[in-house]
């Protein structure tokens, strides 16, 4: 009612407030355990962030394949980053109330779908080689996560999907409709509907945005997709809307994302 601030009843007065009984509940202060012979010490500062080191930013290129394609983005970003910490690279942080480090990805893969080329940027405090730092993180990267290449860039370059992706798509054996194929490369318009996330139906005319297919064996094909704005295509939506191929059969598909070696810096 005095619109006064409550004392701390640790080292004031008791308050009042009806918690304590004093015989079990009572207020406890513990003191620091000093270092000693248990190793362990009573107040350990954590090492300052660098929140105001200029860095300099990298683009580390890696790989996603085998088991590392069941992770999903969020978790990809935890393993990068602790790989990162694990090798002993400073990163810089930004700054306000909860400082993050300064790593930038690309656009996210769908779970299950692997990448033989993939981005991120990174802002280093220290200084290090593009060959001492890729050769720092691939020694703690997990399986299927490996570093490909690393290369200064400048503080904006961001990273920038191409026009055009290029897809291989291996089926199991027998999965493959020839028939179906053929229907698809022989019509001149091929409209697909399907809902978005929140449940609005959305039109692709896949003749438009699927270029030229290229057959690479009996059971596989290489496919581009064109990377329009405002509307992305899956190579798994052409898939289904394709062959017809359910979901389980989906699946069993393994679909990987080819490397042009085009990023933008």
């Amino acid at each position: 009612e005095k619109g006064e601030p409550t004392g701390d009843c640790r080292k004031g007065a008791c308050q009042g407030c009806g918690v304590c009984d004093f015989k079990i509940i009572k207020p406890e202060i513990f003191e620091p355990i000093e270092s000693g012979n248990n190793g362990f010490q009573g107040e350990k500062k954590l090492p300052a962030l660098n929140v105001n080191a200029p860095g300099q930013p990298y683009r580390i290129d890696y790989s996603k394949q085998g088991p590392a394609r069941y992770f999903g983005h969020l978790e990809m970003v935890k393993l990068i980053l602790q790989g990162i910490r694990r090798a002993g690279i400073t990163m810089v942080y930004s700054q306000g109330f909860h400082p993050k480090p300064r790593i930038s990805f690309g656009d996210p893969l769908p779970v299950g779908m692997e990448s033989e080329g993939e981005a991120f940027d990174l802002l280093v405090a220290e200084s290090i080689s593009p060959k001492g730092l890729m050769d720092a993180l691939k020694r703690q990267m997990p399986e299927g996560i490996e570093i490909k290449g690393c290369q200064p860039v400048s503080a904006k370059a961001g990273i920038h999907a191409p026009p055009v992706i290029r897809y291989r798509i291996v089926f199991k054996r027998g999965v493959l409709n020839e028939g179906a194929l053929e229907a698809f490369q022989n019509a001149e318009r091929f409209s697909w509907e399907q809902p978005d996330r929140k449940g609005r139906l959305k039109s692709y005319e896949l003749k438009s945005m699927v270029h030229p297919i290229k057959r690479i064996a009996s059971n596989s094909l290489e496919i581009q997709i064109e990377n329009r704005s405002g509307k992305t295509l899956r190579p798994d939506t052409w898939i289904r809307a394709v062959f017809g191929l359910s979901g389980e059969v989906l699946r069993g598909v393994r679909i990987i994302k080819l490397y042009d070696g085009s990023d933008d810096v």
